[in-house]
């Protein structure tokens, strides 16, 4: 005869008594997963805070404030403005560039017909 090393309590295994066992466990799982997309949900906020508050440069809306305040002179605000501008205006080009050298079938195949639409509607 051989002995067990383990051994395991006799339990009822009663539906009842089963479901009132896991009862506890199911509310700590529960409770697991609500703290844990809480906890999720703070830290995104906080990155996107983050984030959004330590945005690189000043805005136009800074560097009014700046000259308002008087750390910037008149030709300083004109400069930095000037300088906002031209950034704008490169990174606009340069997206509506990409945009028309994009690999877009729609395009091609209207380029291709030279404007004209096979379906034939404007």
């Amino acid at each position: 005869m051989q002995t067990s090393l383990i051994t395991i309590p006799a339990r009822s295994t009663a539906p009842e008594t089963l479901f009132g066992d896991m009862i506890p466990w199911l509310g700590i799982l529960v409770l697991i997963v609500l703290l844990g997309g809480g906890l999720a949900i703070w830290i995104r906020r906080r990155i996107t805070s983050q984030s959004a508050s330590s945005q690189g440069g000043y805005m136009l809306e800074d560097l009014r404030q700046l000259r308002d305040s008087g750390e910037l002179s008149q030709e300083e605000f004109d400069l930095a403005r000037q300088a906002m501008i031209k950034g704008v205006r490169n990174a606009s080009e340069i997206s509506s560039e990409e945009a028309e050298n994009s690999e877009n079938p729609l395009r091609k195949r209207y380029q291709a017909g030279n404007g004209d639409n096979d379906a034939g509607t404007p």
